[in-house]
Order: structure tokens, then sequence, then C-alpha cells
């Protein structure tokens, strides 16, 4: 990774500790396997090999987390800071492992978590709708079963799509929006589908995706090129980002251009 400073574990704690934030060893170590850090570099192999570190970024972008501990509240609404930080701003700041790994993390409670957690998803989904009116119950239940993908077959997800999602969603489109991304029912159930299926792509249990595959870096392509205005540059230092929509978003959005990119390659 670019920006080496060969920071050891200690020292990133040390550093965070410096401007009065506190993390345990074991919590450094279960945010590494969740994505929100990145694995430790290491040089050499064997009994001489030196101990693992991270950059200076990585160092930042531990300080970061944890100032934002308590208005995200969980750690798979961190997770979409490192995914924000590889999609914009590239493997400077984040690579493509750490980047998976927290997709992973943000799938695991927003796909295949408890039935309340995947409700807030289902409304996630269409929160940039727009509309005045909130999701109906009977939507959120209808995008909820589609979103799990338990125990259902193609004919219950059909059904639900033609007998909960579309009527529903036709409700709402039937109010007037000046912020909505796709003024048409059916293009906006399509882009619901690319949100699912990649969403599932990253679940625990279903179809999975490697750090490696070249879908990860086509789907980031794509994002970029979405984006008006993009630039790799950050803009603004590290230590100052924040938590707004687009962060927020950053694992759905994601999700979405990669769904397209399944649906374009499958056979």
């Amino acid at each position: 990774m670019a920006n080496q400073a060969d920071l050891t574990r200690s020292e990133l704690i040390e550093k965070a500790n410096e401007v009065g934030f506190e993390i345990t060893q074991r919590t450094f170590t279960d945010w590494v396997a969740r994505g929100l850090l990145a694995q430790a570099h290491r040089s050499g192999a064997g009994r001489g090999s030196k101990a693992g570190t991270w950059s200076e970024n990585q160092a930042v972008l531990l300080q970061v987390l944890l100032r934002l501990q308590p208005q995200a509240k969980h750690l798979h609404v961190l997770a979409n800071i490192p995914v924000w930080l590889w999609l914009r701003h590239g493997d400077d700041y984040v690579d493509t492992t750490q980047a998976h790994r927290a997709m992973e993390t943000w799938a695991e409670k927003n796909v295949v978590g408890a039935r309340s957690q995947v409700k807030r998803t289902a409304r996630e989904l269409v929160s940039d709708l727009g509309s005045e009116r909130p999701p109906s119950n009977t939507l959120v239940d209808g995008l909820a079963l589609i979103l799990t993908g338990k125990n259902t077959t193609t004919a219950m997800i059909t059904k639900a799509i033609d007998q909960s999602v579309r009527p529903e969603l036709s409700k709402l489109f039937a109010a007037p929006s000046l912020d909505r991304p796709i003024d048409d029912v059916e293009a906006y159930l399509r882009l619901l589908r690319w949100r699912i299926e990649g969403a599932q792509a990253f679940a625990p249990g279903q179809s999975h995706v490697s750090a490696a595959t070249p879908e990860m870096e086509q789907a980031r392509f794509a994002y970029r090129a979405s984006r008006f205005g993009y630039t790799t540059s950050l803009g603004r230092n590290l230590d100052q980002l924040e938590i707004n929509d687009e962060v927020n978003n950053a694992c759905l959005q994601f999700s979405a251009q990669f769904g397209i990119l399944r649906e374009r390659t499958r056979p």
C-alpha cells in the first residue's frame, strides 16, 4: 500500500490515545477482521519477519472511525467509511482486500441480520424516492423478503414483486418529486434488483465474491463514472470526514453497480 509509514499496532493505538481516543487490542483485531482497518503489511518471512505495520492514512482512518463510532453506533454502519474511501480515493487510503471485507461486514447485518435490521435496509433501498410519504409496511415487507433470499423460491419473489413491491411503488410514484433519480416504476424496480443482487453477493452463505474478482474493480470504475465531477483527490483532510448521505450510502451504491455488472455478465 502507498503512504506506508511503518506504524506498528501499538503506535497506531498510541497515536489515537494522544488525541483522546481509546481502543483495545481486541477491538483493533476485530476491526481489521471486519475490514474497518487494513490487514498489516509484513516484510520478510519466517522467524525473522518484522512485526506488521500500517500506513499513516490507516492511522488517521482509525481516529476517524473512533470519532464517528458514537454517531454510527454499529460496525456495519462504520463499514461505509472504508468502502467510500476505496471508491472515491483509491488504494492509498483503502485497498480492495479491505474494501471487500468491509462490504461483507455491511452485508452481514443488512442482508442476513435480524429481521428489524433487514427492514431498515429495505427502507434504505427506497430512500432516494424523494417522496414525503414513508414507504408502506407492505412495500418494506416485500423488499425484505427479496433481500434476504431465505427460504424463498423464484415464484415467491415474483409474487412479492407483483403483489407488494410494484403496486406500492406505483403509489409513491404518483406523488410528484424533484429529487427522484428515476421517474419510471419499472426502471426504478430494475435499480432495486441491482442493489439487492449486489448486496446479496457479499452476504455470508450466499453467492460470494472474492476481493480478487475483476468485478470489484469494474464496479468501482462504474461508480466513479457515475459521479459528476469525480476526482481522486480527497479535497479535505481525512480527519475532517463526516458521515453524510454519500458516505453513509457507499455500500448500498456500490451494491447497485456490482448488481448491474452481474446482470450484464450473466450467461
